[in-house]
């Protein structure tokens, strides 16, 4: 199967691991039997080729189970306090201090694993954004919010 970027690029992608990994990929290959179809996503912004080779790659390379952030969040929530070594540092990239756009980034990266259907990835995203969050001002908070949409 391949995917079709907002980039015109394609990505080819292994059904058998996402099959496993994105509700949207196995639907489509269990429902509709398009394993050598063209998923073409182009229309959505969020899928380009960075979130989803970051998608890859934390597949590809995540060799443990999805870490578990507790729900509701305690009030001083330390995301690498409750996730794996490895859900730590590849959410590094979404850090200030190692990405300026961090807060953009991840909100795409959010976005992209909420399309392929990737809850447990989704999950981790969001608490990762919640830490985020706390770490800038108010007035950031709503111009990015309000103009992110």
């Amino acid at each position: 199967m391949f995917i079709i970027l907002k980039d015109k690029k394609e990505i080819e992608i292994n059904e058998n691991i996402w099959k496993n990994y994105s509700s949207l990929i196995k639907n489509l290959i269990n429902d509709y039997n398009k394993i050598n179809e063209k998923l073409i996503v182009e229309e959505f912004e969020y899928v380009t080729v960075l979130y989803v080779d970051k998608i890859l790659n934390y597949k590809y390379n995540n060799k443990e189970k999805f870490s578990k952030v507790p729900k509701p969040m305690k009030e001083n929530f330390i995301f690498d306090d409750y996730v794996s070594k490895y859900d730590a540092n590849f959410f590094k990239y979404f850090d200030y201090e190692y990405n300026s756009n961090a807060d953009y980034d991840l909100l795409q990266f959010i976005k992209c694993t909420n399309f392929f259907d990737i809850n447990e990835l989704f999950e981790l995203s969001c608490a990762k954004m919640a830490e985020l969050c706390r770490e800038i001002s108010a007035e950031k908070f709503k111009t990015f919010f309000l103009t992110n949409k």
